[in-house]
């Protein structure tokens, strides 16, 4: 080989060494994982980029992300509304707000999901239930967590209308089909049922103590028993006074008179031995003296005068 050649091909390995070795700063390999800008990696990624701290990372660039076929985990900058786009596989979804700095989302309800939806995809799907609820079941919150129960036993709901089909888990009967009837329970046969309305009969309204007029086996009119004499009820006469009675068992009445003179039906004006008090015949009773042929003394001797 010409020397010149030999010399020439050790320059380029030896140049070849030295670009290798400026590089690995910058771009080292090892168990699958990439550092770029630092000789550390990062294992538990595949790619590691560090910056000097002015430097950001640019990601593909599309007019319109709709344009870049859709597979799972790919990311895209839409240069046409300033938004970057990841895509699931079948779906690309907005993840953020473009050059407006914002995005408007909406929580709509769908079947046994919650939805929050941006203008064009659904962000994200958050099921109520862990079993979505069957046709006229609702939603009860069991402690821990919501849970789809239908009504049963005493009340069932169908598309909103609500049945009350028994009370205190005894069924209740159909309806009567005419008539007022009332809803009782039977305790024999333990069980509702309807009984049409009856209305009770007097057979007979006997008189008791102070009434009179009874027995009643039709109409009638019973009357309080009033009178003076025994076992009747007093009545004031018309008036407004009590009648004359033997008032000589009542006690503790209230009275101001302390002397016959005192009483409101007596005048006595200054009596003498052997007076008498007597009725005048004006309601009023006096004291005077017995004379003619009879004489009284103090002691009530009466004397016939010859």
């Amino acid at each position: 080989m010409n020397p010149s050649a030999k010399k020439f091909t050790k320059l380029s390995f030896l140049a070849s060494l030295i670009f290798l070795f400026a590089l690995r700063p910058s771009f080292t390999t090892a168990q699958q994982s990439v550092s770029i800008g630092d000789t550390q990696i990062k294992s538990n990624a595949v790619l590691y980029l560090k910056g000097n701290g002015s430097q950001g990372l640019i990601i593909p660039v599309a007019p319109d992300h709709n344009s870049v076929p859709k597979a799972v985990g790919m990311i895209v900058f839409d240069s046409g509304d300033g938004k970057i786009y990841s895509s699931d596989g079948t779906t690309w979804t907005a993840m953020s707000g473009g050059s407006s700095g914002s995005v408007s989302y909406t929580l709509t309800l769908s079947g046994n999901n919650l939805l929050l939806k941006d203008a064009t995809n659904t962000v994200s799907t958050v099921p109520l239930a862990s079993t979505a609820p069957s046709a006229n079941q609702f939603l009860m919150w069991n402690g821990t967590q919501w849970t789809a129960v239908s009504l049963s036993q005493d009340i069932t709901s169908t598309n909103g209308t609500t049945t009350v089909n028994g009370l205190k888990s005894k069924a209740l009967p159909s309806l009567p089909v005419s008539g007022t009837q009332a809803l009782i329970y039977d305790a024999t046969s333990g069980a509702w049922k309807f009984s049409a309305a009856s209305t009770g009969t007097v057979t007979q309204v006997t008189a008791g103590t102070g009434l009179t007029g009874g027995p009643i086996t039709t109409t009638g009119t019973l009357n309080v028993d009033v009178g003076t004499a025994a076992n009747k009820i007093v009545q004031l006469d018309a008036t407004g006074k009590l009648p004359a009675v033997d008032g000589s068992q009542l006690t503790n009445l209230p009275s101001s008179a302390t002397s016959l003179n005192g009483l409101s039906d007596v005048t006595i004006a200054t009596p003498t031995s052997g007076q008498i008090l007597v009725n005048d015949g004006a309601g009023q009773f006096k004291n005077m003296g017995v004379s003619g042929d009879i004489a009284i003394n103090n002691t009530g001797v009466s004397t016939i005068q010859t």
